[in-house]
């Protein structure tokens, strides 16, 4: 999906995109650390929680509207996960 969103391709053999689905898996947990697991560690910086709460409204657009308009679908398989 996020080759599809993102690169606007319609290719769906995942032979060919293969790369995708490790660099989506660092991506996500590169970022679960560092904009949400890290301001649990450090509270008294604000603008790390901050961040995190930013963030998450930006992820929950996402996944909720921006996916949908680019797709032009109603339902994707982020919205489950972003909402």
């Amino acid at each position: 999906m996020g080759v599809k969103v993102m690169l606007g391709s319609n290719e769906t053999d995942s032979q060919k995109w293969g790369v995708n689905n490790l660099n989506s898996l660092f991506g996500n947990w590169g970022f679960l650390l560092l904009m949400y697991i890290l301001p649990l560690f450090v509270p008294n910086v604000r603008f790390l929680t901050l961040a995190a709460v930013l963030f998450a409204f930006l992820e929950c657009f996402m996944h909720l509207i921006l996916f949908n308009a680019r797709l032009k679908q109603v339902y994707n398989p982020g919205m489950i996960t972003g909402g």
